[in-house]
């Protein structure tokens, strides 16, 4: 049996918006709306010369205001950790978010908080309580910060409920138990976390917690804000492409469009003839640029989707031409 210094028992754990003329009055109606925090640099962004599609508004805010569901969580995620434990700060900007917990594989890169990085497999069982269970790879990102933070540099599996599609309560592994002179109402303890859980685009969602005064939490006396912010991104994720250009020639509308680097796939071309009608695919090309030689007078509009394997990415920006 292991003690750590608390006695607990274990047995060995860009939207980016570009501010121009042309979005402004959309970035202040998503900050009036609360929203703009949960739009990240891998979702749609916009910029002159855009069209202010209903279609992308609809693709970036549709899913984050709808229900987070345990399906949500399933399957292989990229996840980050983003953690601040406390601590002084000295004349030379040093002790900053440090303490006597150690993080392995942690980096500083602000001189603040410090990130790390793992992979989480999460499934669904079939039962009723605490049906979610999350099995991290090589660390352990969840932690009670009442209890410290315990075997922070090991694999560990806990088993989560989801409460209102809000908040995430996730209670450890039987080995890791505590008593009466930690807090616990029970003979034994299991550890608990709860985290607020929030939808930043389809394929990334955040758990947070704090930030907490850390004179709560029998830390150090200073006023510094614990907090401990995790980030779940979809492995594979197909690129979301900007479309860079679209005009009128003689030849037709030529389109041209960019995407990630790394990414080897397909686009599908999608376009549409009436402002209130649907986007129809006009075929898959393996190039970044496209010549629409099917055009008749009159104003289209015209959006590009990455696709691998029959599945297409969240859709590019919207750009309008008008045929003469």
């Amino acid at each position: 049996m292991l003690l750590n210094r608390n006695g607990i028992k274990m047995i060995w754990t860009r939207m980016l918006l570009n501010k121009s003329l042309v979005t402004r009055a959309l970035l202040g109606a998503l900050l009036l709306a609360g929203l703009s925090e949960r739009i990240s640099a891998d979702t749609i962004s916009l910029s002159p010369g855009d069209t202010l599609s209903s279609s992308v508004l609809n693709d970036l805010l549709e899913p984050i205001q709808a229900p987070i569901d345990y399906q949500d969580f399933l399957g292989a995620w990229q996840v980050s950790q983003y953690i601040c434990l406390g601590g002084t700060i000295s004349a030379d900007l040093e002790g900053l978010c440090e303490s006597d917990v150690e993080l392995n594989e942690a980096v500083q890169p602000g001189g603040s908080h410090f990130e790390r990085q793992d992979v989480w497999q999460i499934q669904l069982l079939d039962r009723e309580e605490f049906p979610l269970i999350i099995q991290s790879q090589e660390l352990n990102f969840l932690f009670n910060p009442v209890l410290s933070y315990i075997a922070p540099n090991d694999p560990i599996t806990w088993q989560c409920d989801l409460s209102g599609g809000r908040f995430l309560t996730c209670i450890g592994p039987g080995n890791i138990q505590y008593g009466a002179t930690n807090g616990c109402q029970h003979e034994e303890c299991l550890i608990h976390v709860i985290m607020r859980v929030d939808r930043l685009t389809t394929n990334n969602l955040r758990l947070s917690l704090g930030p907490i005064d850390t004179r709560l939490t029998g830390g150090s006396a200073n006023l510094l804000g614990l907090f401990n912010e995790v980030i779940l991104r979809k492995d594979k994720i197909l690129p979301t492409p900007r479309l860079v250009s679209a005009y009128s020639q003689d030849s037709g509308v030529d389109l041209e469009w960019t995407a990630a680097e790394d990414f080897s796939g397909f686009f599908n071309v999608f376009r549409k003839d009436e402002l209130y009608g649907d986007f129809e695919s006009l075929g898959v090309v393996s190039d970044q640029n496209f010549n629409d030689a099917s055009v008749e007078p009159g104003k289209y509009w015209y959006r590009i989707y990455s696709e691998s394997d029959g599945e297409l990415s969240l859709g590019s920006n919207v750009r309008s031409v008008l045929v003469d």
